[in-house]
């Protein structure tokens, strides 16, 4: 069946030949395609058809709009003008398009031990025996809840758990603590979740316990971009960040970007007396395929809040690691469609039009249409001619949809 959706395209072209000099802006969006009906006709030979072997004749009348997009640059490179650009289109049939879908996914025990060796070699750490634990819960009255294993009255949802049911489930928390040679002590977490994990969250978690005498004294200040304290440390800043991200690398995630960046100021007491402490904080966030798939809640004061996947580091001024939290990993399902479907020629060459109007500057406009209509300019002109001659132009949709986001939507 036919059907008519607004969907968000990417519109490549890639080789345009034939360029004058100029320069323009798409700083104003104008509609360039006005609504009209395009008729197309569509032959299907199917099985018991009469003997004279007619084909079913089914005529479509669907209706196509184009609008400037918000958004599109130029460039050019290889002897060719390259324009991309967000173009908001309606399309006959989405049955064909390309749809990709992020689902969640747990860490492996391989990517866990790829984590632990660089912890091991950044912080010179002797790890003990590590603890694995198993622990149920429940959805119930919309919300997830952990059982107490030792309850003979909970059997039966063990038994779902273990089983995958929909309304129980289980994760499996690996514990181990390590020693690094300066007697700083640290634990990490590897936990893992059934089904489609929602909730636990798959983790890697890497903490420094304070064991020093210390105790937290007040709430701890976050110093943003423009802070006096985060100024007077630009530089460090850059020097720490280069290192978290070397550190990420090495960690096996290469698809993580820097997110946010911060200076966390921590207080404590002693029994000498008052003491801060500053750590720099970074958030990394993944991108697959050129498609981010971080997604946030609000929290109880209505503030974004990052629920995964990002990774999280501390490091002191010195620059050792004291916090390491990689929370959440997401898989991209492509769907089997190849992805082609028809757009109106019209569409194309008005959105070329306006391009190449933005690109060259408004002098001339109607010499200029002229040109772009059949290369042509009048007798005795002298105006700079454009041709456009398009090898190919290739239409992409990014749209993430979670496959177990029923309670993250």
């Amino acid at each position: 069946m036919k059907r008519k959706l607004s969907i968000r395209l990417l519109l490549v072209t890639a080789a345009v030949t034939g360029l004058a000099s100029g320069c323009g802006t798409g700083a104003h969006q104008q509609v360039i395609g006005e609504k009209q009906e395009t008729r197309t006709e569509q032959e299907n030979i199917t099985e018991g058809t009469s003997a004279d072997g007619a084909a079913d004749r089914h005529e479509l009348r669907v209706a196509e709009q184009v609008q400037a997009p918000e958004r599109y640059k130029t460039e050019v490179k290889d002897k060719g003008l390259y324009l991309t650009a967000d173009a908001s289109v309606e399309v006959p049939d989405l049955d064909r398009a390309l749809i990709k879908k992020s689902r969640a996914v747990n860490f492996t025990k391989e990517e866990y031990e790829k984590v632990k060796e660089v912890l091991s070699k950044e912080l010179e750490l002797e790890w003990g025996e590590g603890k694995t634990d198993r622990r149920y819960l429940q959805y119930e009255g919309g919300v997830w809840d952990y059982v107490d294993v030792t309850d003979a009255d909970n059997a039966e949802i063990i038994k779902k758990a273990e089983g995958g049911s929909e309304n129980s489930a289980y994760d499996e928390v690996t514990n181990v603590s390590g020693t690094g040679a300066d007697g700083s002590s640290y634990q990490l977490s590897y936990r893992t979740g059934t089904g489609d994990i929602t909730p636990p969250t798959t983790l890697i978690w890497l903490s420094k316990r304070i064991e020093d005498g210390r105790y937290i004294d007040k709430t701890a200040v976050i110093h943003k971009s423009g802070d006096e304290e985060s100024a007077a440390r630009s530089e460090l800043a850059g020097q720490l960040q280069k290192k978290a991200e070397a550190l990420v690398a090495e960690a096996g995630f290469k698809n993580y970007k820097v997110y946010n960046t911060r200076w966390r100021e921590s207080f404590y007491r002693t029994k000498e007396g008052n003491l801060s402490e500053f750590e720099y904080w970074l958030t990394f966030t993944p991108s697959i395929d050129g498609i981010g798939c971080t997604w946030t809640n609000a929290d109880l004061m209505g503030n974004s809040v990052l629920n995964g996947p990002y990774i999280d580091l501390l490091l002191k001024e010195d620059g050792t690691l004291n916090y390491m939290r990689i929370i959440g990993k997401e898989e991209i399902e492509i769907s089997g469609a190849d992805g082609t479907f028809l757009l109106p020629f019209e569409a194309i060459h008005q959105l070329f039009e306006q391009y190449c109007k933005d690109f060259y500057g408004n002098s001339g406009e109607q010499e200029g249409e002229a040109v772009l209509k059949d290369g042509k300019t009048q007798i005795g002109r002298t105006e700079a001619i454009t041709r456009l001659n398009v090898n190919s132009v290739r239409l992409e949709y990014a749209f993430i949809k979670r496959e177990n986001a029923a309670a993250n939507s």
